[in-house]
């Protein structure tokens, strides 16, 4: 893990099989197999070597997660920003909102032209303070 940030009490790391290799499944798996994360992001969550990471730990707990989908960076200079979680017990203290700039400084680095978003009630506002534009919506998530 790349420690990348500090906000409060946490510490944010960019992560990802090619930075951590099996460790970063062994540190995520958990996540990806929770039937909770899965129900609240209304769909399962992959990996694969254009995922990047971004985890907050508070101590050695992890309390959030999200991801910077870059399989389209080098065709067509796009990234998404996809399956961003907190943990309950860390919600309301501004991490959402540090994990959604993070990315966006990670996709500004690497160069995107064209940044997309899957978004919900809860995030919709942050899309919105930074000049997103609504194109779809499927179900809670646009």
């Amino acid at each position: 893990m790349l420690l990348i940030s500090k906000y409060n009490q946490y510490k944010i790391y960019q992560d990802g099989v090619d930075i951590s290799g099996n460790d970063f499944y062994c540190r995520m798996g958990k996540q990806f197999a929770s039937r909770e994360i899965v129900k609240a992001l209304e769909e399962p969550m992959y990996d694969d070597n254009s995922h990047i990471w971004v985890l907050a730990y508070e101590g050695d707990t992890l309390a959030g997660f999200a991801c910077l989908d870059t399989t389209h960076l080098a065709s067509k200079g796009s990234v998404i920003l996809t399956y961003a979680y907190i943990f309950p017990e860390h919600r309301q203290r501004g991490l959402h909102g540090i994990l959604f700039d993070l990315r966006l400084q990670l996709a500004r680095e690497m160069g995107a032209k064209l940044v997309k978003g899957v978004g919900n009630g809860h995030s919709n506002k942050k899309f919105i303070a930074h000049d997103f534009r609504l194109v779809r919506q499927n179900g809670r998530f646009a």
